[in-house]
């Protein structure tokens, strides 16, 4: 018979041949144990007496029937069953292994040890280029060869140990063992996995929140998230049409067992790189990615366009705001299903995404923003995603793989320079340790196509990338707006350096120039002009795109001139003018500046109806905070003018807004407060 599960041993247990059986730290290093209790020498130096357990095999005959026993201080408090859920002692598990999730506590596992977790990308200053620099200079040949993968083939994915569907290394009890006596899932885990699991929408549903969601500053492969929703039901249609505890376990159990296998980053056609994370092998990352589709479909909708598209009224209609929280956190609970089993570059897609829904439910300045957007960045350069992936491969050729990982990056980067300026925090990322290359201008069609034919793509770009048709193309205003946030990330070094760092008037001035000339520089299709607003032949995302472009770049005027004024103020008129002076760091080009940005926020706003299915994306320039409003109270700096020279500059800017009237406004008044 077996031993009870909570008996710690009395003796060291003995293997078929006689011999004492070594604990499992030793066993799994191949070392020599002295076989003592409660535990051995070797674990007592390395301070490691909790992982030193001995495996206690059953005299049962058949590898089915063998069971592991593990000393109870080895396991969690949090892993233990309830008593009602612990396993039989003749009870075996399901083939399936979902009756026995309901019915059974999986067995007990050793907690994992250090060496099973991935060190990540590690980069030329890490201990391990030491040893892979030295080379054959050091006397040992072990280690001569010691070389960690992630310096040497800059790789970002580590493949780690065999897994269970739970995520933990499975344990071995020897050579007969079999995989269908710890398949199971422990209840805990198995209800979240079946909430998240029932919340999925019909299909009809799904496809009309992709539709609803559209933005031209998507950092990722828009097609790729149209294909794992249709995916979903296209490989699990049965077990979602009826929604039983049993098909839904099932549907999870498959899941895990995806997501516990090491995630393939070096797919280069298309449909086999879709393949990897879609259909039958659905992963808790790309299914969080769909929830997080959802959600921005459902932030789209007003409750009464809502119930109009699904034809819900009554006590059947769903408030999308509710709606829209509820995917939410599902997203954010496909993110941590899947961190136990180790980070790649889709998990990065999914914690970029979260932390965008997030800025805008609870706002960039908010502590949950703020924690996922470090996660984020961290997660980020743990793969290395700050090198291009292409850099240290024999394969250099454009690829989707590449691609994908290039326009997450950036997207992110992006992220991070907004959520500094609205904040006044530093930015979690740097461009003086970024080697990755801009992404290609190439359309999703070109993308997703096959690989020879993004090559040939790719061969129709200029020297720099740039596609030479003008059309628009999410990557050409990605882009556009990196070279602007590569401006502002050296803007923000000077704004937000501490004492020692003092703004110097040459470099500020050769920051305008850069700005100026990447402005001048701009592909045409996104040079904003007055009358595009009113130009129905220009699409919503075109429109978006060109306003958007310009705010861009008057946001880094307005701080350059703003630190200019610091530098090299302003003097007094030497003609003694009793006009009202202004402050010495506010400048004729700031003021300038301001009443652009103002004006250009407000025509957007007064014209949102140009840019439906995208205003979540310019909701917070009018809101407060915002990065575009730090204008507004420059202007109470300026001189007021007569009420007929205050019409006549009204008309002759095309840019000011006018009432529907006719009318001209009157000037803002100050505020008493």
């Amino acid at each position: 018979m077996e031993p009870q599960p909570n008996a710690a041993p009395s003796s060291v247990p003995r293997r078929r041949n006689g011999r004492q059986q070594a604990c499992e730290p030793c066993r799994k290093r191949k070392l020599a144990c002295d076989h003592s209790l409660p535990s051995c020498q070797r674990c007592r130096r390395r301070n490691a007496e909790a992982g030193c357990v001995y495996l206690i095999t059953g005299t049962a005959s058949g590898s089915a029937a063998r069971r592991s026993t593990i000393s109870p201080r080895a396991v969690p408090p949090d892993r233990h069953a309830p008593p009602s859920a612990r396993p039989s002692p003749t009870r075996s598990p399901s083939s399936s292994g979902i009756e026995g999730s309901r019915e059974e506590s999986p067995a007990p596992m050793s907690p994992p040890t250090s060496g099973c977790d991935s060190p990540g990308y590690l980069g030329p200053t890490s201990f391990s280029a030491v040893f892979a620099e030295a080379g054959d200079q050091f006397a040992s040949p072990s280690a001569a060869q010691q070389q960690h993968p992630a310096y040497m083939a800059n790789a970002q994915q580590w493949t780690p140990p065999s897994t269970g569907p739970r995520g933990r290394s499975e344990l071995t009890v020897g050579a007969e063992s079999t995989p269908a006596a710890s398949t199971g899932i422990c209840p805990e885990k198995m209800e979240d996995y079946i909430r998240v699991l029932r919340s999925i929408p019909p299909a009809d549903i799904g496809e009309l929140l992709y539709n609803r969601n559209y933005s031209p500053m998507d950092g990722w492969v828009r097609p790729a998230m149209m294909h794992i929703i249709a995916s979903i039901w296209g490989a699990f249609g049965e077990h979602l049409a009826c929604r039983t505890r049993k098909s839904l376990a099932a549907m999870a159990e498959l899941i895990c067992a995806n997501s516990s296998k090491a995630l393939d980053e070096e797919i280069h056609e298309p449909q086999d790189w879709l393949a990897s994370f879609s259909g039958r092998n659905l992963r808790w990352e790309s299914l969080g990615i769909a929830f997080v589709v959802y959600a921005f479909g459902a932030m789209e909708y007003t409750p009464a366009e809502y119930a109009a598209h699904t034809r819900q009224e009554g006590v059947d209609a769903v408030d999308p705001r509710q709606l829209m929280l509820i995917y939410k956190e599902c997203a954010i609970k496909c993110g941590e299903f899947c961190k136990e089993y180790g980070a790649n570059s889709l998990l990065l897609c999914l914690s970029y995404k979260n932390g965008a829904l997030e800025s805008m439910v609870s706002s960039d300045t908010s502590l949950r923003n703020a924690v996922m957007m470090s996660e984020t960045t961290a997660l980020c350069l743990y793969l290395g995603m700050h090198v291009d992936p292409a850099q240290d491969r024999a394969d250099k050729k454009p690829s989707i793989s590449y691609e994908a990982r290039r326009r997450l990056f950036y997207g992110i980067m992006v992220l991070d320079k907004a959520a500094a300026i609205v904040t006044g925090r530093p930015p979690l990322l740097n461009s003086r340790y970024i080697s990755t290359k801009l992404p290609l201008d190439l359309t999703n069609e070109e993308l997703m196509g096959s690989r020879s034919g993004l090559i040939e793509a790719a061969a129709r770009l200029d020297s720099n990338g740039w596609n030479l048709n003008p059309a628009i193309t999410p990557v050409k205003y990605m882009r556009s707006r990196i070279d602007s946030v590569l401006v502002r990330d050296e803007i923000l070094e000077i704004a937000l350096g501490g004492p020692n760092v003092r703004p110097n008037h040459e470099q500020l001035v050769r920051l305008k120039e850069r700005e100026l000339r990447q402005t001048a520089q701009m592909p045409e299709v996104l040079v904003w002009k007055p009358e595009n607003v009113y130009d129905q032949r220009i699409s919503p995302m075109e429109l978006f795109g060109k306003v958007m472009m310009r705010l861009e770049h008057l946001q880094n005027m307005f701080f350059i001139e703003r630190l200019l004024g610091r530098t090299w103020p302003l003097q007094s008129s030497a003609h003694g003018s009793t006009a009202p002076t202004l402050p010495p760091s506010i400048s004729a080009e700031l003021l300038t500046v301001s009443v652009e940005i103002v004006t250009l926020t407000v025509t957007l706003w007064m014209h949102r109806d140009r840019v439906a299915g995208v205003q979540r994306d310019f909701q917070w320039l009018v809101g407060s905070p915002a990065p575009f409003s730090h204008g507004t109270p420059l202007l109470y700096h300026m001189p007021r003018p007569p009420a007929a020279s205050f019409a006549w500059s009204c008309s002759d800017n095309p840019n000011t807004p006018r009432p529907r009237g006719g009318t001209t406004p009157p000037p803002p008044s100050r505020d008493p407060t």
